[in-house]
């Protein structure tokens, strides 16, 4: 029995009581006794009726109760199962939470192994630049020494183009002069011609290195044909006057103010403005 069902029952036992002591004290007290029967009878027909009320209304409290626990029953189970949902919803959201986790480290990993490939890239892109901006370096200076070349060449072709002007030259003059000889000898058997005559005495010639490959044997002076170097003509190698002698120089090629040759006796490394001197009689 629930509270309110508690109070109505105590109320109708106490208004009975009430109706009893009345009764009683009526009876004692009053001598009309058909007049306290009928006034028995009203007081007991209202007490019936309050009674009746009170219960009506007892079972209308009782219903509205019944009525009141079904609907907070409906907002228990609709609370339970949100609670239900609420809970798969954080059991998911824990899941994608441990996922994302495992997904963030994965990707701090890969972040990492990224950072190192850059910083290695752009090791390899210094490199790459110093290595290009050598490259271009040496390409400039075997640009330089191309053209440096090309002159040389030039330079040694019309030097050959003279040289075979002067050989032609000289090839006729010999030729002339054989000619002369014979006649000479035909018109006068009793003069002797000398096989080797005396020549007149070289001058001598003082220069510097001016270009040397140690390893081909090939060396650049800076006298030619208007110092009076000829091909042939032999040189002597020294760093300084009077100091070791290094190698002889046998001049190939001769121009008006440079000759090459070729390198023999070497006797040590020859330098950029190594001095050289023809040797007497050559």
């Amino acid at each position: 029995m629930s509270t309110l069902g508690k109070i109505l029952t105590v109320m109708v036992a106490l208004v009975a009581i009430a109706v009893a002591v009345l009764v009683a004290r009526e009876f004692v007290l009053t001598r009309n006794w058909k007049a306290a029967y009928d006034e028995q009878v009203k007081v007991t027909a209202h007490v019936a009726q309050q009674r009746d009320t009170v219960k009506t209304e007892r079972d209308k409290a009782m219903a509205d109760r019944v009525a009141e626990r079904g609907v907070f029953e409906t907002k228990v189970a609709a609370l339970n199962t949100t609670i239900g949902e609420r809970d798969r919803s954080i059991a998911t959201l824990t899941e994608e939470t441990l996922s994302q986790a495992r997904r963030l480290q994965d990707l701090a990993t890969t972040i990492e192994g990224l950072n190192k490939t850059y910083a290695f890239l752009v090791s390899e892109r210094v490199r790459w630049l110093k290595e290009r901006d050598e490259a271009v370096k040496t390409a400039d200076q075997f640009t330089s020494m191309y053209s440096e070349l090309v002159v040389k060449y030039r330079t040694d072709q019309a030097n050959i183009a003279n040289l075979k002007a002067d050989l032609i030259e000289a090839q006729k003059t010999i030729a002339d002069l054989q000619g002369k000889i014979a006649l000479i000898a035909q018109m006068r058997p009793d003069i002797r011609i000398p096989e080797k005559g005396p020549y007149p005495p070289v001058p001598s010639m003082n220069g510097l290195v001016t270009s040397i490959d140690n390893a081909s044997g090939v060396a650049e002076i800076n006298l030619g044909s208007d110092s009076g170097v000829t091909p042939g003509t032999v040189f002597v190698i020294y760093h300084e006057p009077g100091t070791k002698f290094l190698a002889e120089l046998t001049i190939k090629k001769v121009g008006p103010k440079t000759a090459a040759g070729s390198l023999s006796t070497v006797r040590g490394t020859i330098e950029v403005n190594d001095h050289v001197q023809n040797k007497p009689g050559q």
